[in-house]
């Protein structure tokens, strides 16, 4: 795992994890949004690093390591923390086992209830098979990457890290994600949340999690957007997004 910085230092810490096969660059527009309010620290999450080979164990390996370095650099605490996908698991992680001290969650697609095994075999077929053909650059891949991924200034970024990645990053991640077994947290009174999704093709089970949250967090604000697909508010719309999270966070001061 590598971390990347932004903002002041002595501003409150703002915690931004990205979702899988995801490059940390998605989160640009957004430090560049709060990076004069807040410390942004950016994760490039194990399997996602570029420099150097990584490897991804499980969403509570990559909750510790985080928690650890936020522990470390910003005394346990992020005043907000953000996450997008599995990203947004591993922020739920990290606040229900009460690894870090937050004001704000914001969790955007996030998964929290699993999924049944047979969707979690498919799952990894398609995974493995997208990052084969990502490695040989395939053409009919390189093509929808735009359409049916990630906009296309973030395809380098992206093939930067899959040509580093093992197959057995890839189903970790799936076991590990689409097996999250929610717990409600302890101890984390006063925390607001917000959970955003859209609701069309695979967000079905953002929206079972958004459920989910609002019954063990009563004020959790559930925020749907209608013909949305999963995370496309914060990949293709990031100036939105930023506005919707930044309404968000000055309710909260109030």
């Amino acid at each position: 795992m590598q971390f990347h910085t932004s903002g002041d230092p002595k501003k409150p810490p703002m915690l931004l994890i990205h979702g899988v096969l995801t490059p940390w660059q998605i989160w640009e527009p957004v430090a560049a949004h709060f990076a004069a309010d807040y410390r942004i620290i950016i994760p490039a999450l194990d399997a996602h690093t570029a420099e150097a080979p990584s490897e991804f164990v499980s969403v509570a390996a990559e909750a510790d390591a985080i928690a650890q370095y936020m522990q470390r650099e910003c005394g346990g605490s992020a005043a907000v923390i953000c996450g997008l996908s599995m990203g947004g698991a591993i922020a739920y992680d990290i606040f229900a086992r009460g690894l870090l001290k937050t004001g704000t969650l914001v969790l955007d697609g996030a998964p929290l209830t699993g999924m049944p095994a047979i969707a979690r075999f498919v799952m990894t077929q398609s995974y493995l098979s997208l990052i084969r053909k990502s490695k040989k650059r395939d053409p009919k891949i390189m093509q929808r990457f735009a359409k049916d991924f990630l906009p296309a200034e973030y395809l380098p970024f992206y093939l930067d890290f899959v040509d580093k990645m093992s197959e057995d990053s890839i189903r970790n991640i799936i076991r590990s994600v689409c097996g999250y077994r929610f717990e409600p947290a302890e101890n984390q009174s006063g925390t607001r949340i917000l959970f955003l999704h859209g609701d069309r093709g695979n967000e079905a089970a953002a929206v079972r999690s958004a459920a989910l949250m609002k019954q063990h967090y009563p004020e959790t604000e559930d925020r749907n957007y209608p013909g949305l697909l999963h995370t496309e508010l914060m990949t293709r719309q990031p100036a939105r997004w930023c506005s919707e999270v930044e309404g968000f966070l000055k309710q909260c001061r109030r």
